[in-house]
C-alpha cells in the first residue's frame, strides 16, 4: 500500500466512515424510501384497483339499471303510443257518437213533429168519431122511424092482400056465374050480354097489382103463390141457399149436392139430416144453430112465397156473367122460375122488370141486352 494513501486513510478514516455511513444511510434510506414509496403506491394501486373493481361493479349495476330504464322507457313509450293510438281511436268513437248523437236529436225533431201531427190528426179523428158518433144516432133514429114505418106498411099490406083476396072471390064468383050464364043461353056477338062477358073477360086477364113493398106477380103464367100455402110442389129453379144466415157457399154446394136446393126443403131438415149432409163435425155441431138456421130459411121461404117448393135438380144457368145482371137480380129471376138462358131469352123486357124490381133511384137494367145475350149463350 502507498504509504502515502495509509495516511491519508489514517488521518481521515472517520471521513471515510462518515461518508461510507452516509452512502450507506442514504442506500438505506433510498431503499427504505423506495419500499415505503412502493408499499403505499401498492396499497393505492390495490386501493385504485378494488376501486375500479367497485367502480366496474357500480357501472355494470348502473348499465343494468340504465337497461331496464331503458326498457321501461320502451314500454312507456309502446304504452304512449298505444294510447294514443286508443286516445285517438276513442276521439273517432267520440265524433262519431257525437255526429249520432246530432242525427238522433235531429230525427227527434222530427218524430216530435210527427207525434204533433199524429196528436192534430188524432184530434181530428176524435171530432170526425163525435160527428160520426152524432150521424150514427141520427141514422139510428130514422132506423127505427123506418121500421115503424115499415110495420105500418106491413100492417097495410095484410089488410090489402086479405082485399085482393076478396076481390079475386068476388071475381072468381063473378067468372062462375057469366059461364053457367053462357052454358045456359049462349049471347049473340052484338048483344049487351056479350059485352058484359068481354068486359069480365078482360077483367080477368088483367095482371094483379100488389102494394108498394110486395113481391109483384110475374107475368106470362108465372103465378104468385100466397104466402101461407105450404101445398107441395117443384120448381126448375134452385134458390140461393148462401143467403140464409149460417149457409155460406161451401155448404150451399153440398145441399145442392144432397138435392135440397129451396128454402122450404132447408127448413124442413132435421138437425141430424142436416149434419150429415153438410158434414158438421162434432166440434162444429156443439156450436151450429140448427133452429136459427131452419128458422131463417123459413123466414126466405115466406118472404119469397115458396113455402111447399121442391128442387127438381135441374142445372141452372150462372146469371152473373150477364152485363148489369148481379147476385139480387139472379136471386129474384130465379124465384121466378127463370134459371136458365133459354128461359131467359123468350122473356119480355116488361116481364124481367116486374120480376126484378129495381128501386126508383136506380138506373133501369138493359133488359134487351140481357134477353139477347141469353139467346146468345142458349145457342152455344
Amino acid at each position: 500500500m502507498n504509504p502515502g494513501s495509509d495516511a491519508l486513510f489514517g488521518h481521515y478514516w472517520w471521513l471515510w466512515l462518515s461518508v461510507l455511513a452516509f452512502l450507506l444511510g442514504w442506500w438505506l434510506g433510498r431503499h427504505v424510501v423506495a419500499h415505503v414509496f412502493r408499499e403505499m403506491l401498492n396499497s393505492q394501486l390495490d386501493a385504485l384497483r378494488h376501486g375500479r373493481a367497485t367502480a366496474e361493479s357500480k357501472l355494470e349495476a348502473v348499465e343494468k339499471a340504465t337497461a331496464e330504464q331503458v326498457a321501461k322507457i320502451n314500454a312507456l313509450q309502446s304504452e304512449l303510443s298505444a294510447s294514443s293510438q286508443a286516445k285517438n281511436e276513442h276521439d273517432a268513437a267520440l265524433k262519431a257518437r257525437e255526429k249520432e248523437l246530432a242525427q238522433v236529436k235531429s230525427l227527434s225533431q222530427v218524430v216530435l213533429g210527427q207525434m204533433d201531427a199524429i196528436e192534430a190528426e188524432k184530434a181530428a179523428v176524435h171530432t170526425s168519431f163525435k160527428v160520426r158518433e152524432r150521424l150514427f144516432e141520427e141514422i139510428k133514429t130514422q132506423h127505427e122511424h123506418l121500421r115503424n114505418q115499415y110495420a105500418a106498411l106491413e100492417s097495410e099490406k095484410t089488410a090489402i092482400q086479405a082485399s085482393l083476396q076478396m076481390r079475386e072471390t068476388e071475381l072468381a064468383e063473378l067468372k062462375a056465374a057469366s059461364e053457367r050464364e053462357s052454358n045456359s043461353k049462349p049471347p049473340r056477338l052484338d048483344s049487351p050480354e056479350a059485352g058484359t062477358m068481354a068486359n069480365h073477360t078482360a077483367v080477368l086477364e088483367l095482371p094483379q097489382t100488389v102494394p108498394t113493398g110486395a113481391v109483384s106477380a110475374p107475368p106470362s103464367g108465372r103465378i104468385l103463390r100466397d104466402r101461407q100455402d105450404e101445398t107441395a110442389h117443384c120448381a126448375n129453379c134452385p134458390q140461393h141457399l148462401s143467403d140464409v144466415k149460417g149457409i155460406g157457399s161451401g155448404f150451399e154446394t153440398k145441399l145442392y149436392s144432397a138435392g135440397i136446393g129451396t128454402y122450404w126443403d132447408l127448413s124442413r131438415l132435421s138437425n141430424d139430416e142436416m149434419t150429415r149432409i153438410l158434414a158438421v163435425n162434432e166440434g162444429l155441431r156443439k156450436r151450429f144453430n140448427f133452429d136459427a138456421v131452419r128458422a131463417d130459411a123459413l123466414r126466405l121461404a115466406d118472404e119469397s112465397h115458396s113455402k111447399g117448393r121442391s128442387w127438381t135438380r135441374s142445372k141452372p144457368d150462372d146469371f152473373e156473367p150477364l152485363k148489369g145482371l148481379g147476385h139480387t137480380f139472379e136471386k129474384r129471376l130465379y124465384d121466378a122460375g127463370i134459371c136458365t138462358f133459354a128461359t131467359l131469352a123468350t122473356s119480355t123486357p116488361d116481364e124481367l122488370h116486374d120480376i126484378c124490381r129495381p128501386p126508383a133511384h136506380f138506373k133501369k137494367p138493359d133488359y134487351a141486352a140481357w134477353i139477347e145475350q141469353a139467346r146468345t149463350l142458349a145457342q152455344r
